[in-house]
Parts: structure tokens; sequence; C-alpha cells
């Protein structure tokens, strides 16, 4: 009676498990896959599916390598290997490491984008870094994962180009001795330029100076010119006799200064009383003639 008791109990059992896998169908092992009502062994990673087990043999299941450009990265039944995936430079991605049968493509951010898709490994999407333009300047660098931070130059500053670090602060036109032009703004400097009444100053100290320069010029080009003029002139003397000729007037005013020479001074002047040729004489004649006549 106890052993009918439990052979009934394990029928009961056993039906039931037979009316889930109806409901349910057969369930297949972590290492198999359903197609129809077969459960087939599944194809290793890096391979696929060529052909489905037949019913009552799961491990006849035909497998195939995954074709270049392709992987697969896990036990699976499938009858593809999956696309790997391509780094497109033109969306700011370059490979980090290539593609193999058993992994896929990793990818990563090139310079100047960071990445707002982080994958386990490497990043699925890369975006440029902001610019910061002419009157703003960099707060904050970008990282792998943060954009560029940019902040307003403040009041009394600029930048004129992108990605300035820094603002620089206007000119002071005052300090510089100049007078403002054109006011500053965050993108262009204070222009200065020189007053025009200091200007006006300048140029007439710089004239004043040019003309005695050359006042100063002309007189010593006059001055060395009537030095090196031969000329006749008349002595006028106390030591002179009266109606001597302009000639003997000259050599009358040699001797004069000839006595109150040296020894070496008196042969320079005898030496240059000497020179008083025939036609200086007749020059100084003529001269005194001529004046004679006038007067």
């Amino acid at each position: 009676m106890v052993l009918l008791d439990n052979y009934s109990a394990g029928t009961v059992i056993l039906q039931i498990i037979l009316l889930v896998k109806l409901a349910l169908g057969d369930v297949c092992d972590s290492i198999e896959y359903r197609i129809e009502q077969s459960c087939c062994l599944m194809c290793h990673p890096g391979s696929h599916v060529q052909k489905h087990c037949t019913v009552g043999d799961r491990d006849n299941t035909q497998c195939d390598n995954c074709t270049v450009g392709t992987y697969m990265d896990h036990p699976n039944g499938m009858t593809e290997c999956f696309k790997c995936h391509i780094c497109d430079a033109d969306l700011g991605m370059e490979v980090k490491r290539n593609c193999s049968k058993t992994r896929d493509t990793v990818c990563d951010c090139i310079r100047d984008h960071y990445c707002i898709d982080l994958k386990e490994e490497g990043c699925g999407t890369c975006k440029k870094y902001k610019k910061c333009v002419a009157g703003e300047k960099v707060k904050r660098q970008g990282t792998r994962v943060d954009d560029v931070v940019c902040e307003d130059c403040p009041a009394g500053t600029f930048s004129d180009m992108e990605m300035a670090t820094n603002c620089t602060k206007w000119k002071n036109c005052a300090e510089l001795g100049l007078i403002g032009v054109l006011s500053g703004n965050m993108t262009s400097d204070v222009i200065c330029e020189e007053d025009p009444a200091s200007n006006h100053l300048s140029y007439t100290v710089a004239t004043a100076v040019t003309v005695v320069i050359l006042i100063i010029l002309l007189g010593t080009v006059v001055c060395c010119y009537y030095k090196k003029r031969p000329t006749v002139k008349a002595i006028i003397c106390s030591h002179c006799l009266p109606g001597s000729t302009v000639a003997e007037n000259e050599q009358a005013n040699a001797r004069y200064e000839l006595a109150t020479l040296n020894v070496n001074e008196q042969a320079n002047a005898r030496y240059e009383l000497a020179t008083l040729n025939v036609n200086e004489q007749a020059n100084a004649r003529y001269e005194l003639a001529t004046l004679n006549v006038n007067d």
C-alpha cells in the first residue's frame, strides 16, 4: 500500500513536469540554443552557425569562423557574426584597439574632443570641444569626458583671439602721455594717439632747432670763404705815416708787430713780410688811388 502510494506520487510529479514542458516547450541547457523543437549545441566565440543540428542530435551543429570585419564575443546560435564597429574620424573618433574574431573594435576620442557615451572599453560617441571666442577666456580646459568651459572677459580687459587663456588689460593712454580716441571693449583694446597740441609744439621746437643749425652752418661757410679769399685792405694804425700807401702801411704794421715778438716769432714775421709780392703792392696802390679819386 505504501509502495503504491509512493509510485502514485512519483507518477503525479512526472506528469506535472511533462505538462509544464508541454506548456513551455523543452528547456535547453545553457550551452544550447533552441531551433524549432530541438536544442542544438552553441558555436564558440569567433564563429557562427553554418547549419543547425538535426532533431535528436544536438552535437552536430555546424559552425564557421567569423569573416574579416565581423566578430562574435560569446557562445551563440546565430547564423551571422556581428559587424565590427568603425571609428569614424569625421565624428572625432580613432581606433584604440582593432577588431578581432572575438572582440569588437574599441574607439576613443581624438584630440580636442570628449566622450559623451562612455563604454566599459573606449567611447561610443565623441563631441568636439567648445571654442572660446574673442571676448572670452578659457575658464577650464576640456578633459576626456568634460567639455571646455569659457567665461567672458571682465570689465576693462579684452581678448582678440580664440581659446585665449587670459584677458589683457586695456592700455592707459594718460600713463603713456597719449589721448584716447576709441574706447576698448571685450574684443579690442583702447586706441591711443599723440596729442595734436603736443605734436605742434614738438614741430615748432624741431623747426627752430633746424633753423639755428642752418644759420650756424651758413655762418661757418661764409667765414671760411672770406678767410681764404686774398684781400687787400687799408691798414689804420697809430704808427703808420700820413700819405703812405696800403702796402707801406702793411709793412710798417708788420715791422711794429715784429718788434713785439720773440726771436722765433720775429723770424716768422720777417718771412711773412717778405711774401708781400709786387702784385699785392700794386693792388694796394690801385685801391688807394681809387679811394683818393672817390674822395
